[in-house]
């Protein structure tokens, strides 16, 4: 399990580290949704209801900002 998770981060960090716009976007959203996950499962084990908010709240903003992103680089043409 450790194994699989320090693999997929590695991937997550070279997918981010690519020269390509739409790789760097791919990263960049598997690593928010990586650190929803994360912290919904503190969340629910701590039994606290604030972070749960808190986390809905970020993967929220954190799919606005990938639309945004995407939006923006489809208005200026990139490829």
């Amino acid at each position: 399990m450790i194994w699989g998770t320090i693999i997929a981060s590695i991937m997550m960090v070279l997918t981010v580290l690519k020269k390509d716009l739409w790789d760097k976007l791919l990263g960049l959203s598997s690593l928010s949704v990586k650190i929803s996950a994360l912290s919904a499962l503190v969340a629910y084990s701590l039994n606290e209801g604030f972070l749960m908010d808190v986390t809905l709240m970020y993967v929220m903003a954190s799919g606005a900002g990938t639309v945004l992103f995407l939006m923006f680089l489809m208005r200026s043409g990139i490829e």
